[in-house]
């Protein structure tokens, strides 16, 4: 899990995506984490 995080981090800063962007796809990550870690 933490492994699949540090990719999408390092695959985010690759791409140039706003401040804005990176902050509503975190949300959605986390959103997904808790869904993950509940079920």
């Amino acid at each position: 899990m933490r492994f699949l995080k540090k990719s999408l981090i390092t695959q985010i800063k690759e791409e140039d995506y706003t401040d804005q962007e990176i902050g509503v796809i975190f949300l959605g990550i986390s959103e997904i984490m808790c869904k993950i870690d509940l079920t």
